[in-house]
């Protein structure tokens, strides 16, 4: 049969409990010493964790595993925080508790809520985790921002344990920007200012081109573009004398992957800039300058393949328009009101293509058109149109 008890407490330091049924007192069983409800900072800094436990959490983080915000700065995901964890304290043996409760400014549309680490039963660290939530952005709930907030926490938590310490140290951050990431423009952009990915990342739905010749240096506040070298020399020669060192693995696959999207023919297209064959034969310097004059080059080809194009599709209508004129008799019957909307239709509603095919036949419209060379004008204009 169970007694029912009841814990009262004199003082800070004598909890006791009271038998109901007799009125007996007795010691009460005290939380354990290493509880977070008995000491929220228990086990702080009493001893260093284990070499191998050390070793875990000061493990470099892949750089395929870092990414970089639109505004410039880098990070690690906090998936990656989390299995960094539970290889270090194994699963179970870390958890964030939270010490309260989870607020929302109205002043800035932010969530806030105050999260502590413990690992094996000790304290580490504790921070306030944020997050933006608009109510009116059906793509993060209530929940979903709550517990971005809590991964934000856990991130600076993580921070007193040396885990992805790289992505706060300033030159490493420097280093891995101008290495692998690029500053783009972007169309619909709320800042009207350029923002920053991952160069081997795909361009932004919006993307119109990467910030020209401009490099950033993130040890202020404010961005300022660099000075870039003067151009006075064949572009083929402009860097035989610079660095040696040859691109990175991660620059030479964006190099690939954004000739790939455009459907343009490095070599061909590149190869007397640079005086190479492939993407991973160029040098670091080499690849700035492609960031720098990839636009530019593009629509040089582009505009060159459609000059090509102009004068095969002219002649192709006016071999048909010969055919046309060469079969026009006289006083035919003319075309119906609902044919003259289908040659409309055809042309996929170029009128201006319509109206110099049918000048080229002499006509100045449609109804103009005889019944018996209707479908050549059909042809023609089909072959205008699928060039």
């Amino acid at each position: 049969m169970s007694i029912e008890t009841a814990v009262v407490v004199r003082d800070e330091q004598t909890p006791e409990a009271i038998n109901l049924e007799t009125g007996e007192v007795t010691p009460a069983a005290e939380p354990s010493p290493s509880s977070p409800t008995r000491d929220p900072y228990v086990g702080a800094a009493v001893q260093p964790f284990d070499a191998a436990t050390q070793a875990v959490l000061a493990r470099a983080i892949p750089v395929e595993d870092i990414d970089i915000l639109p505004t410039g700065e880098i990070y690690a995901s906090q998936v990656r925080y989390r299995r960094i964890l539970n290889e270090a304290f194994g699963v179970g043996g870390w958890a964030l508790i939270p010490r309260g409760e989870l607020r929302l400014n109205p002043k800035d549309s932010y969530m806030y809520q105050k999260w502590a680490l413990y690992a094996h039963g000790r304290f580490i660290s504790e921070a306030i985790g944020e997050q933006e939530y608009q109510e009116d952005n059906k793509r993060m709930s209530y929940a979903a921002a709550a517990e971005g907030a809590k991964s934000n926490a856990l991130t600076r938590c993580c921070k007193d344990l040396g885990i992805a310490s790289e992505c706060w140290d300033k030159h490493f951050a420097n280093k891995f920007v101008a290495d692998y990431c690029v500053q783009v423009w972007r169309s619909k952009s709320k800042t009207g200012k350029p923002e920053w990915r991952r160069a081997d990342s795909p361009p932004f739905y919006d993307e119109t081109g990467t910030v020209k010749g401009e490099r950033v240096d993130r040890s202020t506040s404010q961005e300022r573009p660099l000075a870039t070298p003067q151009q006075d020399v064949d572009p083929a020669d402009s860097f035989r004398a610079s660095s040696d060192n040859l691109v990175t693995e991660a620059q030479a696959l964006s190099i690939t992957q954004w000739c790939r999207t455009y459907a343009v023919d490095f070599k061909a297209v590149f190869g007397r800039w640079f005086s190479v064959d492939k993407p991973e034969q160029m040098t670091e310097p080499q690849y700035i300058k492609w960031l720098e004059i990839r636009d530019d080059r593009l629509v040089e080809v582009q505009r060159a393949s459609l000059s090509k194009d102009i004068p095969k599709a002219e002649k192709i209508v006016e071999q048909a328009m010969d055919n046309v004129r060469a079969q026009n008799p006289a006083n035919a019957a003319l075309i119906s009101e609902a044919q003259g909307k289908r040659l409309y239709a055809i042309a996929r509603g170029n009128g201006a293509l319509l109206k110099s095919i049918l000048a080229d036949c002499g006509f100045a419209h449609s109804r103009d058109i005889p019944k018996a060379r209707y479908d050549q004008v059909v042809a023609a204009v089909q072959k205008a149109v699928n060039v």
